[in-house]
């Protein structure tokens, strides 16, 4: 298998699709001095994850407090 540390690459793909490095790139790393860790992607992150769940997340009232709506019913067979 052919890794590219600095292109973030390995032939096998798992490295590009999942940000994380894949047994190719470890054994690079460890090969290297390197620590894997620090070689993956910014989404995996403590900081990522506090962004992610920041925001508020308001509960969806009961059902009776739904707004009303009109929707214009359609037949299947008629189509």
């Amino acid at each position: 298998m052919l890794v590219n540390i600095s292109a973030v690459t390995c032939d096998c793909g798992m490295w590009q699709i999942s940000g994380l490095p894949c047994k190719h790139d470890v054994v690079v790393f460890m090969y290297k001095r390197v620590f894997p860790h620090d070689h993956v992607h910014w989404y995996y992150t403590k900081e990522a994850l506090k962004l992610t769940y920041s925001g508020a997340i308001n509960p969806i009232p009961e059902e009776p407090r739904w707004p009303g709506y009109q929707c214009q019913h359609i037949d299947p067979q008629n189509v």
